[in-house]
Protein backbone atom coordinates (compact mmCIF):
# COMPACT_ATOMS: atom_id res chain seq x y z
CA UNK A 1 0.00 0.00 0.00
CA UNK A 2 1.15 3.48 -0.83
CA UNK A 3 -0.31 6.37 1.20
CA UNK A 4 -0.82 9.81 -0.32
CA UNK A 5 -1.94 12.89 1.57
CA UNK A 6 -3.64 15.78 -0.20
CA UNK A 7 -4.52 19.08 1.44
CA UNK A 8 -7.29 21.36 0.25
CA UNK A 9 -7.55 24.96 1.51
CA UNK A 10 -10.40 27.46 1.66
CA UNK A 11 -10.80 30.83 3.41
CA UNK A 12 -14.23 32.25 4.22
CA UNK A 13 -15.10 35.41 2.30
CA UNK A 14 -17.98 36.28 4.64
CA UNK A 15 -19.45 35.29 7.98
CA UNK A 16 -21.32 31.99 7.70
CA UNK A 17 -24.02 30.56 9.95
CA UNK A 18 -23.95 26.77 10.04
CA UNK A 19 -27.64 26.58 10.97
CA UNK A 20 -28.16 25.56 7.36
CA UNK A 21 -25.70 23.43 5.37
CA UNK A 22 -22.76 25.42 3.95
CA UNK A 23 -21.25 23.90 0.82
CA UNK A 24 -17.71 24.42 -0.46
CA UNK A 25 -17.35 22.93 -3.93
CA UNK A 26 -14.18 21.24 -5.14
CA UNK A 27 -13.45 24.16 -7.50
CA UNK A 28 -13.34 26.60 -4.57
CA UNK A 29 -10.44 24.85 -2.83
CA UNK A 30 -6.77 25.58 -3.49
CA UNK A 31 -3.77 23.28 -3.18
CA UNK A 32 -0.49 23.80 -1.28
CA UNK A 33 0.65 26.22 -4.00
CA UNK A 34 -2.55 28.26 -4.06
CA UNK A 35 -3.77 26.77 -7.34
CA UNK A 36 -7.50 26.32 -8.05
CA UNK A 37 -7.05 23.16 -10.02
CA UNK A 38 -9.62 20.73 -8.63
CA UNK A 39 -12.55 19.39 -10.58
CA UNK A 40 -13.15 16.81 -7.85
CA UNK A 41 -11.75 15.91 -4.46
CA UNK A 42 -9.80 12.66 -4.11
CA UNK A 43 -12.17 10.77 -1.83
CA UNK A 44 -13.55 7.27 -1.87
CA UNK A 45 -13.68 3.95 -0.08
CA UNK A 46 -9.88 3.84 0.21
CA UNK A 47 -9.58 7.30 1.79
CA UNK A 48 -9.88 9.00 5.14
CA UNK A 49 -10.44 12.71 5.77
CA UNK A 50 -9.69 15.17 8.55
CA UNK A 51 -11.18 18.65 8.72
CA UNK A 52 -9.55 21.61 10.45
CA UNK A 53 -11.34 24.91 11.00
CA UNK A 54 -9.20 27.77 12.24
CA UNK A 55 -6.43 25.26 12.95
CA UNK A 56 -8.60 23.04 15.16
CA UNK A 57 -9.47 19.46 14.25
CA UNK A 58 -13.24 18.99 13.89
CA UNK A 59 -15.59 16.18 14.81
CA UNK A 60 -16.72 14.06 11.89
CA UNK A 61 -20.36 14.71 12.70
CA UNK A 62 -20.25 18.34 11.44
CA UNK A 63 -19.26 17.58 7.87
CA UNK A 64 -19.89 15.33 4.91
CA UNK A 65 -17.52 14.89 2.03
CA UNK A 66 -18.05 13.82 -1.56
CA UNK A 67 -15.80 14.13 -4.57
CA UNK A 68 -17.81 17.24 -5.55
CA UNK A 69 -17.97 19.16 -2.25
CA UNK A 70 -17.47 19.56 1.48
CA UNK A 71 -20.70 20.31 3.37
CA UNK A 72 -20.59 21.83 6.85
CA UNK A 73 -23.61 21.68 9.16
CA UNK A 74 -23.46 22.55 12.86
CA UNK A 75 -26.59 24.34 14.12
CA UNK A 76 -25.82 27.22 16.46
CA UNK A 77 -22.27 27.73 15.17
CA UNK A 78 -21.05 30.72 13.16
CA UNK A 79 -17.78 30.98 11.25
CA UNK A 80 -16.20 34.42 10.96
CA UNK A 81 -14.93 36.17 7.83
CA UNK A 82 -11.41 35.00 7.01
CA UNK A 83 -11.66 31.69 8.89
CA UNK A 84 -9.30 29.15 7.29
CA UNK A 85 -10.65 25.71 6.45
CA UNK A 86 -8.22 22.87 5.73
CA UNK A 87 -9.36 19.51 4.46
CA UNK A 88 -6.76 16.76 4.62
CA UNK A 89 -7.41 13.55 2.71
CA UNK A 90 -5.30 10.43 3.10
CA UNK A 91 -5.85 7.81 0.48
CA UNK A 92 -4.20 4.48 -0.11
CA UNK A 93 -3.32 2.94 -3.45
CA UNK A 94 -2.15 -0.57 -4.01
CA UNK A 95 1.12 -0.95 -5.84
CA UNK A 96 1.63 -4.43 -7.24
CA UNK A 97 5.27 -5.44 -7.50
CA UNK A 98 6.19 -8.57 -9.41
Amino acid sequence: MQPTTLRYFYQLMAEVSLDTPFIITAEQFTDDNGNHSFQSLEVGSNSSSTLYINGMIQEGRIYTLTSEALTLYSPGDVLQLGTPILLEVLYLTVQVVT
